[in-house]
C-alpha cells in the first residue's frame, strides 16, 4: 500500500448545532498506511470530527473521502474500524465469546468469523486471555480487546480515540508497539493527550482548536511554522559581557546564566555548528554545548495559543 495514497480526506467539513459551531470548515488528509496523530484540547472538536468520519454523526456541510471516494455516513461505517474513548466491551463476557459476538454484528459467520478473530487476536496479542472474562483483565488487556473489535471488520482504516488513557507506563508501551505493528497494513487516525506517545508513533499530525484547523503536516513542518529560532545549552568559562554582546549582534542570541550553565536563545534559525565555532574561536572554553530538542508538547502549546485566536 503506497503511503502517498490518501486514505481519509476531509474537505470543508462543518458541524453546527443550535447556537453552536462545533466544527468550522475543517480540511485535512491522512495518507494510507500511516499512523496520523489527531490533537487538540478538550472541547476542540476531536470527538465530533471522528464521529463524523466514522459515520456516527452527519456533517452539516463538506464531504468525507475514504480511499479516494466520497462516502456517505452509512458507507463509512462499513469501511472503518473504530475504538471510542470508552471501549464498547462487555465485562461479563469471555474474550472469545465477545469477539464472536462482534463478528455476528458485522454479519461474519463460520470460517469467515474464525479467520477474522484469529487475525485480530494475533495482532493484539490476546492468545493467552481468549478464555478469560473481560472484566477480570487488566485495563491494558481490556484496551487490546477494544482494538481487536475494531480490527474484526478487516477495515483498512482504523480510528483510535485515546487508546492509552489511564494505562500504566508498561501498558502504554505495549499499546504503542501494537499500533506501530498496524502501520502499513492499516491507516490509523490516533487521538491522544499523551503527546510524547504521539511523537513516537505518528508520521503526520493534525491539530484543531475551537472547531477550527490549526495545523496539519509533519512534526518538523508544524514546528517550523510555530517555533522560531533555537535554544542551546552551554557550559563554558569566559562568556563575559563582551562575548555575550557579540553573540547578540552576530546571531541574535541572548545568553542567560542558569544553574552553572548558559541558556542561549536564538531569535532566528542559526546552525549550531556556526555558534559553536564562534565560541571556540573566541576562546570561550566550551565544555558542553547542544541544541535543546523541541518537544511536541512545546509545539502543541504554542500552536494552541495561535489556534485560540483563530
Amino acid at each position: 500500500m503506497p503511503i502517498t495514497t490518501e486514505a481519509i480526506g476531509l474537505v470543508g467539513v462543518s458541524k453546527t448545532y443550535p447556537g453552536v459551531q462545533a466544527l468550522d470548515n475543517i480540511s485535512f488528509s491522512v495518507a494510507a498506511g500511516t499512523v496520523h496523530g489527531f490533537l487538540g484540547p478538550n472541547g476542540a472538536g476531536k470527538s465530533t470530527t471522528m464521529n463524523i468520519i466514522t459515520g456516527l454523526l452527519r456533517e452539516s456541510s463538506g464531504s468525507i473521502r475514504l480511499m479516494g471516494k466520497e462516502c456517505s455516513p452509512s458507507e463509512r461505517k462499513k469501511l472503518i474500524g473504530y475504538l471510542p474513548e470508552q471501549p464498547p466491551i462487555y465485562p461479563q463476557m469471555i474474550v472469545k465469546d465477545y469477539l464472536q459476538f462482534v463478528c455476528s454484528l458485522h454479519g461474519k459467520k463460520g470460517a469467515d468469523a474464525n479467520s477474522s478473530i484469529e487475525r485480530a487476536v494475533s495482532s493484539c496479542g490476546l492468545g493467552a486471555v481468549l478464555n478469560r472474562m473481560i472484566g477480570n483483565l487488566s485495563k491494558g488487556f481490556r484496551q487490546r480487546v477494544g482494538i481487536a473489535q475494531a480490527l474484526i471488520l478487516g477495515a483498512e482504516i482504523l480510528i483510535l480515540d485515546e487508546p492509552t488513557v489511564g494505562l500504566d507506563p508498561v501498558s502504554v508501551s505495549e499499546i504503542r508497539d501494537l499500533i506501530l505493528g498496524l502501520r502499513g497494513k492499516h491507516t490509523v487516525l490516533l487521538s491522544s493527550h499523551l503527546l510524547h506517545e504521539i511523537s513516537l508513533v505518528c508520521e503526520d499530525i493534525t491539530m484543531i482548536n475551537h472547531g477550527k484547523l490549526v495545523a496539519s503536516g509533519t512534526q518538523s513542518e508544524i514546528q517550523a511554522r510555530f517555533i522560531s529560532g533555537a535554544r542551546y545549552i552551554l557550559k563554558a568559562d569566559g562568556l563575559d559581557k563582551n562575548l555575550q554582546a557579540q553573540l547578540d549582534s552576530r546571531f541574535s542570541i541572548t545568553a542567560t546564566e542558569k544553574e552553572h550553565s548558559w541558556v542561549l536563545n536564538a531569535k532566528d534559525k542559526v546552525a549550531a555548528s556556526e555558534v559553536l565555532r564562534f565560541l571556540v574561536e573566541s576562546d570561550a572554553k566550551v565544555s558542553e554545548f547542544y541544541q535543546e530538542k523541541v518537544e511536541l508538547e512545546d509545539i502543541f502549546k504554542t500552536a494552541m495559543k495561535e489556534g485560540a485566536q483563530l
